[in-house]
């Protein structure tokens, strides 16, 4: 059996319900192109997102004061600023940026983060810098930080496992564990 290319990345499984008119389209293309389905796929959505602009005003839950500039983004910059292959930096960096799109389990996640003491540390420098959003995504991380207290990614990292199971189960039950155990950093 042959093995995945190290430098190669892990493909995600999607299943979607379409038109049978645009099932037709995208296997035509493909023939036409002599590309897969999901090459295809995979290649109408980076258009899409090089191509859906969005306003910065999209960015955090409270309005950005007026002497931020007003720039236009793209949903491909968003992706850019939000995306990490570290999973809480991710989480994180959506909760700052694009905290009404967060599902119920990575609101636990993120409560779990703010409430127990042990993931409280120094980490706030959370986004890229150097590109013409700085302003205003310093902005966001400043509010952000205003309201809760600096992390510790090094804790957080270290407890990711426990983390998502206590968020499952603080899920499953309707309610928070009454006492977690964390590793100490």
């Amino acid at each position: 059996m042959a093995k995945a290319q190290p430098n190669r990345v892990k493909a995600e499984t999607l299943s979607l319900r379409i038109s049978p008119e645009l099932k037709f389209g995208l296997e035509l293309l493909s023939r036409i192109e002599e590309r897969s389905l999901t090459t295809q796929v995979e290649k109408a959505l980076r258009e899409l997102f090089a191509t859906a602009r969005m306003s910065i005003d999209y960015f955090s839950n409270t309005d950005i004061p007026e002497e931020i500039p007003r720039h236009e983004i793209y949903f491909l910059d968003i992706l850019h600023i939000v995306n990490s292959v570290d999973a809480p930096t991710r989480l994180v960096r959506t909760a700052m940026l694009l905290p009404y799109t967060m599902n119920q389990r990575e609101q636990v996640l993120m409560e779990l983060i703010h409430t127990q003491t042990v993931f409280r540390g120094e980490d706030t420098d959370i986004f890229p810098t150097d590109n013409e959003y700085t302003e205003a995504l310093d902005w966001v991380t400043e509010n952000y930080f205003s309201r809760y207290s600096g992390i510790s990614f090094k804790a957080i990292r270290k407890n990711w496992t426990r983390l998502n199971e206590m968020a499952d189960q603080t899920i499953e039950l309707g309610h928070y564990p009454p006492e977690i155990e964390w590793e100490a950093c």
